[in-house]
């Protein structure tokens, strides 16, 4: 006899304003990649249990205003949930670009006639993620295909600014975006011209 349970974390009904969806649908293999809370859209969060080797969504929390974030219903939308046509952005230089939403995709500034720099995007498959360095798709993901962070430092406050790890001469800075009515912070991306090196505490590129 199979008996349904309902799982209540505190943490996540306090800010999840939806009442959760109890009950279990069974066999979710392409949906449930680990025990626990994770996120199946950006708007609602389920609990996946696995038993005789076949994966249950034992509950559905829903997310208001694209929220969910690693499994929980967060105060803030994710970099991947926040408005798609607000984020990412070209600010003033043409190059490529990685994500700062996703360790897989990138994005390419390229200028118009009309001289604006239009975004085109674009996304790493089989297996691998993009490379800021190198400007291709040649680091592999992990064994369950999953993003480990952001490839951008999170905006930890308002004007944060930075050079990337993994190729200096791009650099973010935390600006305001409301995204949803939610207001947050983005870590929005610029290059420093013909190799020059950012540097964070003047703000400026140089060539040391």
């Amino acid at each position: 006899m199979f008996v349904k349970v309902l799982l209540v974390l505190p943490c996540l009904l306090c800010v999840c304003a939806a009442a959760p969806t109890t009950g279990t649908v069974q066999n979710q293999p392409e949906v449930c990649k680990q025990f626990g809370y994770q996120c199946l859209n950006c708007s609602a969060s389920i609990f996946c249990d696995k038993q005789n080797d076949k994966w249950s969504i034992i509950e559905t929390l829903r997310c208001p205003n694209n929220t969910c974030d690693n499994g929980e219903c967060k105060d803030v939308p994710s970099r991947e949930c926040l408005d798609k046509n607000k984020v990412p952005s070209c600010r003033s230089s043409e190059g490529m670009f990685p994500n700062p939403g996703s360790c897989r995709e990138f994005y390419y500034c390229t200028p118009s006639d009309s001289g604006k720099l239009n975004l085109v995007r674009s996304n790493c498959t089989g297996g691998y993620s993009y490379n800021p360095l190198t400007t291709y798709c040649d680091k592999p993901l992990p064994a369950d295909d999953v993003c480990k962070g952001y490839p951008v430092p999170n905006c930890t406050t308002p004007g944060l600014t930075g050079a990337l790890t993994e190729n200096p001469s791009i650099y973010f800075t935390c600006l305001p975006v409301v995204s949803n009515g939610i207001r947050v912070f983005y870590p929005y991306l610029d290059a420093c011209p013909n190799g020059k090196k950012y540097q964070a505490a003047n703000r400026t590129c140089s060539t040391t």
